[in-house]
């Protein structure tokens, strides 16, 4: 996973029963929107997915919740808008 410059992932982990993937991350920037972004290479292109907003934790903290839809290794960015 990597974030957009002041975006900090703080955890990546799976939530029971493990299928669906938790990215915790922190905004250290002035944003207030995101996205997140997936490849099937770790060299891209990554696209964004659509209809998914993170959960605003509060003190700058969200998570997203992913349920990834194959079993190919996927690779993750974070961008704000």
């Amino acid at each position: 996973i990597q974030p957009t410059h002041l975006l900090t992932i703080t955890s990546v982990q799976l939530s029971a029963p493990g299928t669906q993937l938790q990215i915790h991350f922190q905004n250290q920037g002035p944003w207030s929107a995101f996205q997140l972004r997936c490849a099937t290479n770790l060299a891209g292109p990554f696209f964004p997915i659509a209809g998914l907003v993170p959960v605003a934790l509060g003190g700058g903290n969200y998570r997203y919740d992913y349920s990834p839809t194959n079993r190919i290794p996927e690779f993750f960015r974070i961008e704000a808008l």
